[in-house]
């Protein structure tokens, strides 16, 4: 009895992951904002994102690693390490798979876009932070 029920819970899990859409297609699924978790003890780049312009709407911070795109949800500001200079190149696209229209700025002297509206003619969707250790 046991094994029949366990079955019938597999079949039914089967069922519906197989009907269910799907995130693994796409070539950056292991860079999304939710599968931040994995990263969490790792070094990388604090990023908060906000909805609105001049950093208003605080919405979440992540931790980013270097040479990753990161689909994000539309943000109009950003802020970086807490308002920190830093090393590499900060890159905010229009597009999910950080193409499209972009903008790029140094870490050394940005802090973070107050309003990326602006410069790509509406909310970021993708993130990249171009960083190399020569």
């Amino acid at each position: 009895m046991k094994y029949y029920i366990f079955g019938t819970m597999l079949l039914a899990l089967n069922g519906a992951n197989g009907q269910a859409p799907s995130d693994m297609d796409l070539p950056y699924e292991k860079e999304l904002v939710n599968n931040n978790l994995l990263f969490r003890n790792r070094r990388g780049l604090k990023v908060e994102m906000f909805l609105g312009n001049n950093h208003k709407e605080r919405f979440k911070s992540i931790k980013i690693r270097p040479n990753k795109c990161y689909r994000i949800p539309s943000i109009k500001s950003a802020r970086f390490q807490n308002g920190k200079p830093g090393k590499g190149w900060m890159v905010f696209c229009n597009s999910d798979d950080c193409g499209g229209k972009c903008l790029t700025e140094s870490r050394k002297t940005w802090r973070g876009p107050k309003n990326i509206e602006k410069y790509i003619g509406g909310a970021a969707n993708s993130m990249i932070w171009l960083y190399s250790r020569k």
